[in-house]
């Protein structure tokens, strides 16, 4: 157990909210990171989808935003 939520208790709710942070995140520092990755110019400043991201970004560095906000969830007790 991690600050008061367990395994069985990822319900669909907390997944939700992970993912709500995620987004902000996305939102604070995705043109940063993409520009640190050299990438900036090969994706459109306004994305439709957070999805463009999550496919154009390599998943062993897509791994490390991921973490932290799960991380950082877990950290604040969701």
């Amino acid at each position: 157990m991690i600050m008061g939520l367990t395994a069985g208790e990822m319900d669909y709710e907390a997944i939700r909210q992970i993912m709500n942070n995620l987004e902000g995140y996305i939102d604070l520092y995705g043109p940063q990171l993409l520009e640190a990755f050299g990438m900036e110019e090969e994706m459109p400043k306004e994305m439709a989808m957070l999805d463009e991201l999550f496919d154009a970004i390599p998943p062993e560095i897509m791994e490390l935003p991921v973490n932290y906000v799960l991380i950082e969830n877990f950290r604040e007790g969701l």
